[in-house]
């Protein structure tokens, strides 16, 4: 029997613990995502949202950095809004985080740096339709709706765009 537990993982708390990334540490992917964002905002009709990136953080290292933070305790909803570097989200053992867009105050959408190739593409692809949805059923819709609703309109979008986003990769790959 394997077992699989990740550093960022508090199981104490049932934390995962990440940190904002100003840039991707790889140029390529990082041009590769913000290419691709644009097309998936020309197909959803939008302006193509600002995209962030994030980590996967040691969990001591990060909890320690957070707890020394003099604002900890204002701390807000959405990554993107707290000052400190490293942020955490709840949930049961063996979740993965790609992506992220938070349902009331939008800045962009997150990206974590894990990503790559077709892979990175679907998570831009889902966290951009995120944010379609809120010109689709209201500002709102996501802040209220079934996490599950939200998520499989989503994965549908991605799936019915699923040749596209390969041809954009091959596309790419092959322009390099």
């Amino acid at each position: 029997m394997v077992v699989v537990t990740t550093n960022n993982y508090d199981t104490t708390t049932h934390l995962y613990w990440f940190r904002k990334v100003e840039r991707h540490p790889d140029r390529r992917a990082q041009s590769l995502a913000e290419a691709f964002c644009e097309t998936v905002s020309s197909w959803l009709s939008m302006r193509p949202p600002a995209v962030f990136w994030f980590e996967e953080a040691d969990s001591r290292e990060a909890s320690q950095t957070w707890l020394r933070n003099p604002s900890r305790c204002d701390q807000a909803a959405d990554p993107l809004r707290q000052p400190c570097e490293y942020f955490r989200w709840r949930g049961r053992p063996a979740l993965a985080f790609f992506g992220y867009t938070h349902r009331e105050s939008v800045l962009g959408i997150m990206i974590n740096i894990c990503r790559s190739g077709a892979d990175l593409l679907d998570t831009i692809a889902e966290e951009c339709f995120h944010l379609y949805q809120d010109v689709l059923h209201g500002a709102e819709w996501r802040a209220t709706a079934n996490p599950a609703t939200i998520e499989a309109e989503a994965r549908e979008f991605v799936c019915s765009r699923a040749s596209d986003i390969r041809g954009f990769f091959a596309g790419w790959e092959t322009s390099r």
